[in-house]
């Protein structure tokens, strides 16, 4: 996505949220007097933490930093190195890692800076190996034998149950966010069983990280709080906005690139295997002038004409190409608790960042996935550009609720008569269409019994809607998508009658949770981001 369209989505979702900003402005507002606002203290949303560090999850040998001359050590070098550095015993799957077609005496090291050791092992990934840790030992093995590798591990949520979460919020937001195609029920192995305040999760070691980094998050999340990301990405970050001058003129890509790494002081990676794919050479010239301009600016510039891109991965900059970083997906929680006072108005702000840019989101066949873990902590898996996106858009709707003005709540007369339009679908609508009349105060719908009444309800089609379901895992997966008809339930009530229509509408979409008598998105009307069509 280019700097234009995200900025374009930026203020295009800003704009559905601003329509409802003279009714937010009124939450949490009540009567004093002769009409005086009283103004309830919104949440101070913290900054940090900005990322759990997979230092702190990782096991302790892995975790310490490191400096060391690699460059060029072999397989079995490394592995020797490991050995008398971190006390810890390493074995190398030489058949799994021969057919990866690497062998113990091909060079793999790289130079060490502080580096913790974990990162180091993360980074052989480029080779297709993968490493796992038991017993103080340190295996080296392929993707394959790695995958085949599960564990099961319990997690107490019990603090995060007794601070608002549902365990069945819970489930969803990992099934969602966490590798949400390893999950047994899309064709993975991953497996979630649930006994009292208990999750036991049986996962390869990796995703078991990533969903101690996300329970971890949830626990107390900043305004963006990377799940799984170590601070050597939030350096880069930091040093991406350094403004600095280039003057190419025909010089080698791999010149202009360690030019710029060294200016910025960014560790950046330029991988053979993908300039070959695409027919690049390392020596292919480039030309580029810019003054004080950011490094990401720069970066961009420079590799826009060779389709190129860059993403942040393992506390190094990667150079890729656009398809490799789509598919790179990141996790964060957002503290959105003063956006969101309640429910619908937390389901609404879902819809509302989803609705735009629609293919970018899994309902429409797009890569990224997002879950109201419970009201006003937002969860999303998408591409990092995406997530800043997110970020400088729920900053823009903070600025604008700092600078509209109280507005005082007026009196609603339960008995005044007002049309309501309530989207479901279709087959729903039908049901209710027959059932409304029955559930909710028989007696105020209009019939010749009670001609008088004012309780009028009818049903028109309304546009579908298109659900995408996963199956299989890998190669073999696929994709496909379900027109699921909608309908509107056009309903003139009194709004006494309104509230209890939307109380029926919510338990027959949710059911009645066992855990705290059912949660809604459909909503009753009320403040905010409310769930009427």
């Amino acid at each position: 996505m280019t700097n234009f369209l995200r900025l374009r989505f930026v203020w295009t979702v800003a704009a559905v949220l601003l329509l409802e900003v003279g009714c937010f402005a009124s939450l949490g507002l009540a009567q004093e007097g002769a009409g005086k606002p009283k103004k309830e203290p919104l949440p101070v949303i913290p900054d940090e933490p900005r990322a759990i560090d997979p230092a702190t999850l990782v096991p302790g040998p892995l975790a310490v930093k490191k400096t060391a001359d690699l460059q060029g050590a072999t397989l079995s070098e490394v592995s020797q190195w490991l050995e008398k550095e971190c006390q810890v015993e390493v074995l190398i799957d030489k058949a799994a890692v021969a057919q990866k077609g690497v062998l113990p005496t091909d060079p793999v090291g790289e130079n060490l800076k502080d580096t913790p050791v974990y990162l180091f092992l993360d980074r052989l990934r480029r080779l297709d190996l993968y490493w796992y840790y038991a017993n103080n030992i340190v295996y080296i093995t392929s993707q394959e034998k790695f995958d085949e590798r599960l564990v099961m591990v319990p997690y107490n949520v019990g603090d995060l149950l007794d601070a608002g979460y549902e365990i069945d919020s819970l489930v969803e937001t990992i099934n969602t966010t966490v590798a949400p195609d390893s999950w047994i029920d899309v064709g993975g192995d991953g497996v979630m069983n649930v006994i009292g305040d208990v999750l036991f999760v049986r996962q390869d070691e990796e995703i078991q990280r990533k969903l101690q980094g996300l329970l971890q998050a949830l626990r107390g999340p900043g305004r963006r709080t990377f799940t799984y990301d170590p601070p050597e990405n939030q350096q880069i970050r930091e040093r991406l906005k350094k403004p600095i001058t280039v003057s190419f003129r025909e010089i080698a890509l791999t010149d202009a690139v360690s030019l710029i790494a060294k200016e910025a002081e960014i560790d950046i990676r330029l991988n053979q295997a993908i300039l070959r794919q695409l027919g690049i050479r390392e020596r292919t010239p480039v030309s580029l002038e810019l003054t004080d301009t950011p490094v990401d600016v720069v970066l961009n510039a420079l590799l826009q004409d060779l389709q190129l891109t860059w993403i942040l991965r393992d506390g190094a900059l990667s150079i890729t190409t656009p398809e490799k970083a789509k598919a790179y997906l990141v996790t964060a929680v957002f503290d959105v608790r003063d956006l969101c006072s309640d429910a619908s108005e937390s389901e609404a702000l879902v819809d509302a960042i989803s609705s735009q840019d629609g293919n970018e989101w899994e309902a429409l066949g797009g890569p990224g996935s997002l879950a109201m873990a419970k009201s006003g902590t937002l969860v999303i898996r998408h591409r990092e550009a995406m997530l800043t996106d997110v970020l400088n858009l729920l900053e823009a709707y903070r600025t604008a609720l700092k600078g509209s003005k109280p507005r005082v709540s007026q009196d609603e007369d339960p008995n005044e008569v007002i049309t309501v339009y309530y989207r479901t679908q279709a087959n729903v609508a039908q049901g209710l269409n027959a059932l409304l009349p029955e559930l909710v105060r028989p007696e105020s719908w209009k019939s010749p019994k009670h001609p008088d009444a004012p309780g009028v309800i009818f049903s028109t089609a309304s546009e579908d809607e298109i659900i995408s379901s996963q199956s299989g895992s890998g190669k073999e997966s696929s994709s496909t998508r379900v027109l699921i008809p909608q309908a509107v339930l056009i309903i003139t009530q009194t709004r006494g009658c309104h509230e209890e229509i939307a109380e029926v509408l919510n338990r027959v979409e949710h059911g009645d949770s066992l855990h705290s008598g059912g949660m809604g998105a459909m909503g009753g009307g009320g403040g905010g981001f409310g769930g009427m069509f």
